[in-house]
């Protein structure tokens, strides 16, 4: 079961430890030992005593800190002094309350062994921690609850439930049959509560199929690992299995404490009140309704959200309300709360825990952390930051969102059966967006991007803080060559864009991702009909391309041939995606295809899903989710689109006009400030209107864009055009206000002549 190492590092008392470990070594040296002073060196002797025979060795043991390696080596030295002269054996039993790295111990080791001929036995913390917590649970009993004087709490008995399920299971994850370890947790923590028939036990089980005769085998081997006793046809826990069921109830207590101290002292100090209980409650019931997102997306339904956000806004009404804080202190406030708790040990294996007994519940537990075929799809906003996390190991070159996909590849690494691919719309995608990334190389500066706002664009941002950082004077050309391996010499004007997408599909291939090109057998049709029904039901606007490449992608996600293992067995596929919208073409795609099945995860819900094989979802990725769903700017700040993206697509590669265009765009931005502090309000959307406006133009009037900029080179015409834009710019961006702009940059068009 879980590690205490904590409970021991905590101890402030020598003569505690000292205790403990006299209880230890009776259970480790399996006779009767004893401390006795040493008669030579003014040190303490540990004596074995078996029978008639007593064997005395040199031991230390200590709660120090620090100097650790010090104090190890004049130990050792005056054990090879008592070898000496005394006859000792040459060995030094060594009990430290701290954890120790396996770095540190083997050079002390060797250099004892080396320079003085002595063996160290060396019992830190963590190895401390995990003998009394998997074979002597009566020591770890003793050290909640003499040492620490934590009392048990039995107010929560289903959460205890749920916990003794989870513990039990921890401890057989890497078993050959899952199946059967699952019956097992569930048969030895419905036992938590006291003895029952084996009638009682199989009508107690849930998720479990098991006839009674089955069950009565199982209950049997139970018996004979001494797991479980039988007494007149009632079953209960053996004595060491109560006591392990008691500390994992303690050890709760003390991880919620130490939660609940986090908490308040963060709390304001301007009421007598307590909320912290309050607060923690509301937190933990946050958690767990974050964590059922991985329940509603097993049965493909989109996430269910609401009572999630209920319970945040009870948060902040409480933290409002109780410390007199205004709207956006009190939204403040709840959100570090909820990031500092977020980084308890408890929250995650607390939710972990609630997660597997509700996978069990629904039957989808073992299908859930069985380690299987994994088909992972990535698409473009999340494979191009799995590209830089692959190249690049410099994590100041990493904004929060790229640091939060670096996360999921570590998360992915270690499975054994998985398959990562990619759309070849999506692929091409990635390509696009590096073109994209040298085109604003020509002509982004730092002091554009201040007057503008950062790109949205993934490479170029990346490559921006990549120049910073070297030496000497860089181009894309170098960070390209660092990124792909790419030569400036082997690029060629009019091959740019094929040169750099061949360049990424062969870093896919050495990475293992696969492209998949499936375009060719999904029918026109479906694809009409699906983009017409998307199309419909959006709430924003999309380019038709990229719905088309949405819907071929998701085609090949409900083809279920694609997704068989070698002896024909199918594994539900999963898209990482960050665009909410996938989850409402899965559903209009189901409308057409019942049987598809395939997952929808962000990246952080990903991380949740498949730290599960391991059977603990991480604290980051748990805290991750949770503030990512309070607020969707967590990753990304800026919900406005991009004005340098915008000028790329503008200037494309006709540079002469390119200083006029951005002068134009950056008058539009100050007008829309200046107005924005008039009404002291900022209105985001305006800013947006910006790019719409101008792409609009762009792609309305494209053949006669030059005259569009030469209207504002020329001073009696400029204010006219601005005029226009600004009109136009205030408001939604709809249909009429279209239609009246392409006529008004018309009637300027016309008035040139």
């Amino acid at each position: 079961m879980n590690n205490n190492s904590k409970l021991l590092s905590s101890i402030s008392v020598e003569s505690d430890f000292e205790n403990l470990i006299k209880l230890y070594a009776n259970e480790l040296f399996g006779g009767e030992t004893y401390l006795i002073g040493g008669p030579w060196d003014n040190g303490k002797d540990l004596v074995i005593k078996k029978g008639n025979r007593e064997l005395k060795q040199a031991v230390q043991i200590s709660i120090q800190e620090k100097n650790i390696e010090s104090k190890i080596a004049q130990d050792i030295k005056k054990v090879a002094k008592l070898v000496d002269d005394h006859y000792y054996p040459p060995v030094l039993y060594f009990f430290w309350s701290h954890s120790i790295s396996e770095h540190l111990l083997d050079k002390i080791r060797t250099n004892a062994l080396k320079e003085d001929l002595i063996r160290l036995e060396f019992y830190d913390a963590k190895r401390i921690s995990q003998d009394i917590t998997d074979k002597y649970p009566g020591l770890l009993n003793y050290l909640i609850k003499d040492i620490h004087k934590i009392s048990s709490n039995t107010e929560d008995a289903i959460n205890l439930q749920q916990r003794a399920f989870y513990e039990y299971l921890l401890l057989s994850k890497d078993s050959a049959n899952l199946k059967n370890e699952i019956i097992k947790a569930s048969i030895m923590s419905n036992l938590y509560d006291g003895g029952k028939s084996a009638d009682d036990i199989l009508e107690n089980l849930k998720g479990v199929s098991l006839t009674k005769r089955s069950l009565q085998g199982r209950l049997q081997n139970l018996i004979h690992q001494n797991k479980i006793r039988l007494n007149d046809g009632i079953y209960s826990l053996s004595p060491e299995e109560i006591k392990k069921l008691e500390n994992i109830n303690l050890r709760e207590i003390v991880r919620k404490e130490e939660l609940l101290s986090v908490i308040n002292n963060e709390l304001p100090r301007n009421t007598s009140k307590n909320l912290a209980v309050q607060v923690v409650d509301l937190i933990i019931k946050a958690y767990e309704e974050s964590i059922n997102v991985q329940l509603t997306e097993s049965k493909f339904e989109p996430p269910k959200l609401q009572i999630f956000k209920t319970i945040v806004h009870n948060l902040k009404v409480l933290i409002r309300q109780e410390y007199d804080l205004d709207d956006e202190s009190s939204d403040a406030l709840a959100k570090k709360l909820m990031e500092l708790a977020g980084q308890n040990d408890y929250l995650s294996e607390h939710c972990s825990a609630k997660l597997c007994v509700n996978l069990l519940s629904d039957r989808k537990l073992e299908k859930y952390i069985e380690n299987k075929n994994f088909y992972i799809y990535f698409d473009a906003p999340v494979l191009i930051p799995y590209l830089i996390t692959l190249m690049f190991g410099d994590f100041e070159l990493f904004d929060k969102s790229i640091k939060n996909i670096n996360l999921l590849r570590e998360c992915i690494n270690p499975l054994k059966n998985k398959h990562l691919r990619v759309s070849n719309e999506h692929f091409e995608e990635t390509a696009r967006h590096y073109s994209e990334a040298e085109k604003l190389s020509q002509f982004v500066t730092e002091d554009l991007i201040s007057q503008l706002g950062e790109s949205k664009n993934v490479y170029f941002n990346v490559y921006m803080r990549w120049k910073n950082k070297q030496p000497k004077r860089t181009d894309f050309y170098d960070f390209t060559y660092a990124f792909l391996g790419l030569d400036k010499d082997d690029i060629y004007a009019g091959y740019k864009h094929d040169t750099f997408a061949q360049c990424i599909h062969n870093l896919l291939a050495s990475a293992n991702i696969v492209v998949i090109d499936n375009k060719d057998s999904v029918s026109q049709d479906f694809v009409f009909k699906i983009k017409q029904k998307l199309k419909r039901d959006l709430n924003s606007s999309r380019p038709v391309r990229a719905i088309e490449n949405d819907v071929i992608c998701a085609a090949t996600l409900s083809d279920e041939t694609l997704h068989l293992d070698s002896n024909g067995y199918f594994s539900t596929p999963m898209l990482i995606t960050l665009d909410r919208s996938q989850y409402l073409l899965r559903s209009i795609v189901r409308n057409e295809r019942r049987h598809a099945e395939w997952l929808v995860y962000t990246p952080q819900r990903a991380i949740e899903r498949l730290s599960l094989v391991g059977l603990k979802i991480s604290s980051e990725s748990l805290k991750d989710g949770v503030l990512a769903t309070i607020s969707e700017e967590y990753f990304f700040k800026e919900s406005s689109s991009s004005l340098i993206d915008t000028l790329a697509i503008i200037i494309g590669d006709n540079q002469a006009r390119q200083g006029d265009v951005i002068r134009l765009a950056s008058l539009l931005k100050r007008k829309v400030n200046e107005e924005s502090i008039e009404n002291s309000e900022i209105d985001i959307e305006h800013y947006n209107n910006i790019s719409y406006v101008l792409l609009f133009i762009h792609r309305e009037f494209k053949s006669e864009f030059s005259n569009i900029i030469k209207i504002f080179a020329e001073d009696s015409r400029r204010d006219k055009l601005v005029e226009v834009l600004l009109s136009t710019i205030q408001g939604v961006f709809d249909e009429s206000k279209k239609e009246i702009l392409r006529s008004n940059i018309g009637r300027l068009l016309a008035e040139m002549g």
